[in-house]
């Protein structure tokens, strides 16, 4: 159905550090930080907790799904494959605004031969309607023994980011983690620090 997968999901020697960001821009400012550490090498920020909601398709019928808030920068910091499509872009100011991407459960449960330029319509929200750019591979966010489960992602910028996943060398946990602890602190300094690595989170 779809084209040959490049890189697999990878989520080892990632660091979560959970912060309720006011606004984008300082999640953005803090990505900027971390990566003038030569030790850490992919910064990516999330929306904290599980999200999930429901949109029309535009066969008016409705899907339930994850709903995920990130950025250009989530999928090559935890290598999850596009298999169709392409992924949030800088080059496309209007991806904040119009673009989603789904993984290959929602487009089944949607019974999408075509995926791209298929819509979703968030009618409880004023009937917003976003546009789908890309299908990711499906990927276990959850637990490993739960079911995949439809995923959508978005760019939104009216939604806030919880949390970043900081990717770093192996074998630098310590001098990273300081690092990492630092740069927080020197910016959030009222803001409590704590962080998990993404392997003992689920």
């Amino acid at each position: 159905m779809y084209s040959v997968l490049r890189t697999p999901y990878d989520d080892s020697n990632i660091v979560v550090v959970e912060n309720p960001f006011k606004t984008h821009e300082e999640a953005w400012l803090f990505r900027n930080v971390l990566l003038k550490n030569p030790d850490i090498i992919g910064v990516a920020p999330k929306n904290d907790g599980s999200w999930s909601t429901m949109a029309k398709l535009n066969t008016d019928s409705t899907i339930q799904f994850h709903y995920e808030t990130v950025d250009e920068t989530y999928l090559p910091t935890l290598k999850i494959p596009l298999v169709l499509g392409r992924n949030f872009s800088k080059n496309f100011p209007s991806d904040s605004a119009n673009s989603v991407l789904v993984n290959e459960t929602f487009v089944k449960q949607a019974g999408w031969k075509n995926p791209i330029g298929q819509t979703v319509n968030f009618w409880y929200n004023n009937n917003k309607t976003y546009s789908v750019i890309g299908v990711v591979k499906d990927y276990h966010f959850q637990s490993l023994d739960k079911k995949i489960e439809p995923q959508l992602f978005t760019m939104k910028s009216d939604n806030s980011f919880g949390m970043v996943y900081i990717k770093i060398k192996p074998k630098t946990a310590a001098s990273s983690l300081q690092a990492i602890q630092k740069s927080f602190k020197q910016l959030f300094p009222l803001s409590p620090y704590s962080y998990v690595f993404m392997n003992d989170k689920n």
